[in-house]
């Protein structure tokens, strides 16, 4: 990558000095040449008129000489003034062996106030002079190609550390990209180099980060569903194994068995149950089928299901109703009445014989609220910040009784909650009790009267 990258700069400045240095090399000749032809340009208007004001003082050309040296002396040039018939009056050119008279001249009428022609002056610059230009202009040509070379090698310096200062995070990254494909996660990267590769470089920590998050529930989530799965399929192996070797022989334990197995299998289809709705909830495509729901109609028919649960450990349960029996509010009613039946069930389960559970929901213009609260047996503090992660449980040694979850009931809740944009927050203290407190904006909901 380094080669490619230097490549790409060494092609990039040698054609960028390359054309600079024959675009300045042009302009150079051109701006020299412009500047000759307006130096001759404008002595021809000044020596005629010279020549002329001497030639009407004295009558004639005599002592023109030294008029002629000082001008050629002023302007850098040879002049030579001609008579009207044409010949030679003077001149300070010198005739150079194999060379021509006059070399580039600019002849030039002269005038006299009575507009008669008395004569004309010749400017022109001499082979030595033709030669000093042109080494003028090969000096800053051979100048210019130094300047070319020291910006070059400079350039090409500087976008080596560029290039190397960009290649050497990328190439890090690409190796880092392996390691992850092989399963390494663990990834870290040297610091240093240009902000926005050190922002490359933490977003690409993040995801590596990230990534390993996931692998890690994923594994985790693997190893709790076969955790879960196979105590009831092994206490259901237990008494198939029973009966097919005939230890089971008399009536009432065939009877135990059975019912034993029937609460295992009870028991799968829960659990599968719970992880086809983690699964949903997790669905990008997932969407909830919101309608104008009355609260009051999702707790009746929570009562109507959680009722039972409640008579059969002698809980009792309170439902209290602020304004929530004439207000609409649009969510996923199946949804939402699976939030209140998992927490209020859960409640139960965790709450002892002859316990109290309250349900609280009050809506107003703005929010939404959902609060359960029993008297139950508490959860210590510690436990808090993870009792809505998956397969989480308090009790270490797993049991399995009949009222033991599956740990993925609280999950289910907060990803139903979040998903109407929402928050769930539980405040516990150990023999004390829990309260569930669910939150659900509905700011942009429709309300109506009924």
């Amino acid at each position: 990558m380094f080669k490619r990258l230097f490549g790409s700069y060494i092609l990039i400045i040698v054609a960028s000095v390359g054309i600079m240095g024959i675009m300045i090399n042009l302009m150079t000749e051109q701006t020299f040449s412009r500047y000759l032809a307006e130096q001759t340009e404008m002595h021809g208007e000044m020596l005629p008129v010279m020549l002329a004001g001497q030639y009407t003082r004295n009558g004639n050309w005599a002592g023109v000489e030294k008029s002629l040296e000082d001008a050629s002396h002023m302007i850098g040039a040879n002049v030579t003034l001609h008579g009207a018939d044409g010949q030679i009056v003077a001149s300070t050119a010198q005739q150079y062996e194999g060379e021509s008279d006059l070399t580039s001249s600019v002849d030039i009428p002269i005038y006299s106030q009575a507009q008669q022609l008395i004569g004309s002056v010749s400017i022109s610059r001499d082979p030595f002079q033709q030669r000093a230009d042109e080494q003028f202009l090969k000096q800053a040509g051979i100048g210019l190609v130094i300047v070319g070379i020291v910006v070059a090698i400079s350039a090409l310096l500087i976008g080596g550390i560029m290039a190397r200062s960009f290649s050497r995070p990328l190439v890090e990254m690409s190796q880092a990209s392996q390691e992850i494909a092989q399963g390494n996660y663990e990834v870290t990267m040297t610091r240093g180099g240009p902000e926005e590769i050190e922002s490359l470089k933490s977003a690409f920590e993040k995801m590596a980060a990230g990534m390993k998050k996931v692998e890690d529930r994923r594994r985790k989530l693997v190893a709790d569903v076969s955790h879960e799965l196979r105590t009831p399929l092994t206490v259901i192996q237990g008494y198939l194994e029973s009966l097919r070797v005939g230890n089971i022989r008399d009536r009432r334990s065939a009877e135990v068995a059975f019912h034993a197995m029937h609460e295992e299998v009870k028991r799968l289809l829960c659990i599968i149950g719970d992880l086809r709705d983690l699964s949903v909830m997790d669905n990008e495509k997932h969407r909830l089928h919101l309608s104008a729901t009355l609260f009051s109609h999702l707790f009746e028919h929570a009562k109507l299901r959680l009722a039972p649960l409640a008579k059969e450990k002698h809980i009792t349960l309170q439902w209290e109703q602020i304004r929530a029996d004439e207000i609409k509010v649009h969510m996923d009613a199946e949804r939402m009445n699976q939030v209140i039946y998992n927490l209020v069930n859960n409640a139960i389960q965790h709450t002892a014989p002859h316990g109290e559970i309250k349900i609280n929901c009050e809506v107003n213009s703005k929010v939404c609220y959902i609060r359960v609260t029993d008297n139950g047996k508490g959860m210590a503090e510690e436990h808090l910040p993870y009792i809505f992660e998956r397969f989480y449980r308090i009790d270490e040694a797993r049991s399995h009784g009949k009222n033991e979850g599956a740990g993925i009931g609280l999950s289910i809740v907060k990803a139903i909650v979040e998903a109407h944009q929402g928050s769930i927050t539980v405040r516990s203290r150990l023999r004390e009790g829990s309260t569930f407190t669910v939150t659900i904006p509905i700011a942009q909901q429709i309300f109506s009267k009924t």
